[in-house]
């Protein structure tokens, strides 16, 4: 059982964002030290710069995978900032090179040390293309108060499953099952609407949400447009439909109702300005 790990980063972020992919890249670093001890299975890894990068940037990731995560780590680059190109260029490569787990792993997450390895047992076990989990709101020492209100609803529906979807910002496919993903798609939607997926209740991710109002608002108008382009609208993402799921729903005593419900309106204002 061999594993293609596979990281697209965008160029900017190398730049923008170096404490949160300093910080997905330990728990990178960190699950395949626990895959490979515990499993012992061949591992290739292979990050991907997405976008503009230049020789001296591609030389020192080049040797920053190479000494920090495995000897063999492979690090290439494209021109353009399109995740989904490269997504679809690492499964060519790992369905070339024979692989049959090809994990899928963003750049501004943070993950249990075992993950890997669960993803890769199930995806064993389970007749699926796809094998996913779902992502839950980071909130650390300096998240600014917006991202703190607009969290907890949202963590909060998802750790008591009130609503759960596949995130494409990690997942493991068989890419001799699955050729490539839509043009300018959101793969958690694809990975939902149109593959013969298993989402794992017991795994998750985790990510921080934009620290502004207008920066979330701009981000999820992104993810919108993204759902449109396969047809798809998420249900959490309309208001009025997530109202209906939560129809019913007894909140626990353990739940602040009154930042609950104030969280509420904030992503409800949020998901209305998205639309």
């Amino acid at each position: 059982m061999a594993v293609y790990l596979f990281l697209p980063i965008r160029a900017r972020d190398i730049e923008e964002r170096a404490q949160p992919i300093s910080a997905a890249l330990l728990s990178t670093k960190l699950a395949i030290r626990h895959l490979l001890r515990f499993r012992k299975v061949p591992v290739r890894v292979h990050a991907h710069i997405n976008g503009p990068a230049t020789p001296g940037e591609q030389t020192h990731w080049m040797e920053h995978f190479t000494s920090t995560f495995h000897p063999l780590a492979l690090v290439t680059a494209s021109p353009v900032a399109d995740k989904i190109a490269s997504v679809n260029y690492g499964l060519s490569q790992a369905r070339a090179a024979g692989f049959k787990h090809f994990i899928v792993i963003d750049n501004d997450i943070v993950f249990r040390k075992q993950i890997f390895e669960r993803l890769t047992d199930v995806h064993v076990c389970v007749n699926a293309d796809a094998v996913c989990v779902w992502k839950l709101p980071l909130i650390v020492p300096c998240s600014s108060s917006f991202e703190r209100l607009f969290a907890y609803a949202t963590s909060v529906s998802l750790r008591l499953n009130i609503y759960r979807a596949p995130t494409g910002s990690l997942y493991c496919i068989d890419p001799h099952r699955v050729a490539e993903f839509p043009a300018n798609c959101n793969e958690g939607d694809h990975l939902l609407t149109a593959l013969n997926s298993f989402l794992c209740d017991d795994v998750f991710v985790a990510s921080r949400p934009s620290a502004t109002l207008d920066g979330e608002i701009q981000r999820r108008k992104r993810i919108n447009a993204a759902s449109r382009a396969i047809g798809y609208q998420r249900p959490h993402h309309d208001p009025d439909q997530l109202r209906a799921l939560m129809k019913g729903f007894v909140l626990p005593t353990c739940v602040s109702r009154h930042r609950f419900g104030e969280s509420r309106e904030l992503t409800d204002h949020v998901m209305r300005s998205a639309l």
